[in-house]
């Protein structure tokens, strides 16, 4: 076994199986969690790449914006129309702002609902392993109550073969 104890008794066999199954039932729920945390952090960062790409398109959108808007000040046969149009733009910026405001809030959220689910199942899996521990050291602790009980029949037959033995003896 992996942790060197030995068990020296006609069950020593089957202790040490069921020891080395309950090692390896908790190296499986390791390698899991650690595969299901490998997803969470692999959609975490999906989605913060999926963000950043929109920022960095939001960003380039309004610096458009504000390109026209230079373009259009410094064409003086527009400046009527600039002016005209300016209340007009101002209502589209501030309509791209909003929208703006509104995508960052909902990625925002996004990134919050998955950061809060990925805890959930990360307390949720400690929750169940600790759980599993328990119960194995129950059921670890029961069996050796039994083998502890069978040793003791074990050690009063033999006291009594020695005693039977010594009287046959004399």
């Amino acid at each position: 076994m992996g942790n060197g104890l030995a068990v020296e008794n006609a069950e020593g066999n089957d202790l040490g199986r069921f020891l080395q199954n309950v090692c390896e039932h908790i190296d499986q729920l390791k390698r899991e969690k650690l595969k299901h945390r490998k997803n969470l952090d692999k959609k975490l960062e999906e989605v913060q790449e999926a963000y950043k790409k929109i920022y960095k398109a939001n960003e380039e959108n309004h610096n458009q914006v504000k390109a026209v808007t230079v373009k259009m000040e410094s064409v003086g046969a527009l400046e009527k129309l600039r002016s005209e149009m300016s209340g007009h733009l101002e209502k589209k910026e501030e309509a791209y702002e909003r929208t703006m405001q509104e995508k960052d809030t909902a990625y925002e959220k996004m990134y919050n609902d998955a950061k809060e689910t990925y805890k959930k199942e990360q307390d949720q899996h400690s929750k169940m392993f600790s759980e599993m521990q328990d119960q194995m050291k129950k059921n670890l602790l029961s069996y050796c109550e039994e083998i502890n009980k069978k040793n003791e029949m074990l050690a009063a037959t033999l006291a009594q073969l020695s005693i039977a033995y010594d009287k046959s003896e004399l």
